[in-house]
């Protein structure tokens, strides 16, 4: 079998392996030729995160969702972030569903990040939010 990348599925890795096998009859050895192991990440079978809307104001309801493949109550963990005023992506929440039919949703209440330190809404400019998944 012969690859030629590493990367046999899109965004899981594969680890390099080499197997020896003896013979128990005569004692004779093989060895195998390079094999790629696939290696799940963490988040692997997690796919379409979604948000509820585009727009969402201070003090809304977002509804976030990813389709996972897994049994039903298997806990998901969706990380939320925001731009913080230098620019960085910083944690703004986490939140645990649980996977139903295929997809795990939970239900976010917003808050701009800069009207919790007391700025006046008119102030402030719209925070960016992204979220990432990976399995409890």
């Amino acid at each position: 079998m012969s690859m030629a990348s590493d990367e046999m599925v899109p965004g899981a890795k594969a680890v390099r392996y080499r197997f020896r096998v003896r013979s128990k009859k005569d004692g004779r050895e093989i060895l195998s030729q390079v094999a790629l192991i696939p290696v799940r990440p963490a988040d692997w079978g997690l796919q379409v995160p979604t948000w509820s809307d585009q727009h969402f104001g201070h003090g809304d309801k977002a509804g976030l969702e990813v389709r996972g493949q897994g049994e039903d109550g298997k806990k998901v963990r969706f990380l939320v972030e925001h731009v913080d005023a230098a620019g960085q992506w910083t944690p703004y929440a986490e939140l645990v569903g649980e996977l139903r039919d295929g997809v795990a949703r939970v239900e976010l209440d917003l808050h701009h990040p800069q009207l919790k330190g007391g700025a006046a809404a008119e102030e402030v400019s719209a925070a960016d939010l992204r979220f990432h998944c990976r399995w409890d």
